[in-house]
């Protein structure tokens, strides 16, 4: 995020909006972050994503636990 506006570097943006694309999993997840670029990678979203991964890994995760990741992340990127 930038440091002076609090909105979303334009990586960013095009992460969250790639993953609001996709099915929310880990596999998924892990795969969106893989190659991201280094400004997104010194960013704050990444900080929330990359532990998100995890969490969705877990075998007992419901569809409660992916609506409250998707409300965090639009939360944190808002406009998107």
């Amino acid at each position: 995020m930038s440091s002076l506006s609090g909105r979303p570097e334009q990586a960013e943006r095009e992460l969250a909006e790639g993953l609001a694309m996709g099915q929310w999993t880990g596999p998924f997840f892990r795969a969106s972050l893989r190659d991201v670029p280094s400004a997104v990678r010194s960013g704050r979203l990444i900080d929330v994503l990359a532990p998100a991964a995890e969490v969705l890994d877990q075998a007992d995760v419901d569809q409660d636990v992916v609506h409250q990741l998707r409300v965090l992340i639009d939360a944190i990127t808002p406009g998107l």
